[in-house]
């Protein structure tokens, strides 16, 4: 099981942005809501729609609930994804 957090603060497109512990893109303390241990991040993205109702999974740590391509710049992941 993996701790799983939303972003208090939306991203371009409005939209919230679930991420699990450890995630290059995870936001400080301050901006960030802990929303519990779960399996897997679609239970967190469930348990995040509590707080937001425009929320999505992180595609760099929670792949396996993303349509999104991984890859690696500069020593950090970049995603591209399908919309």
């Amino acid at each position: 099981m993996k701790h799983y957090y939303v972003n208090v603060k939306a991203d371009r497109r409005g939209v919230h942005r679930v991420h699990s512990a450890g995630c290059l893109f995870l936001e400080e303390r301050k901006d960030r809501i802990f929303l519990g241990y779960f399996n897997n991040s679609a239970q967190a993205l469930e348990k995040a729609k509590d707080y937001y109702v425009n929320v999505d999974v992180g595609t760099c740590c929670c792949r396996e609930y993303s349509n999104c391509n991984i890859f690696l710049v500069s020593n950090r992941e970049a995603v591209s994804c399908r919309h």
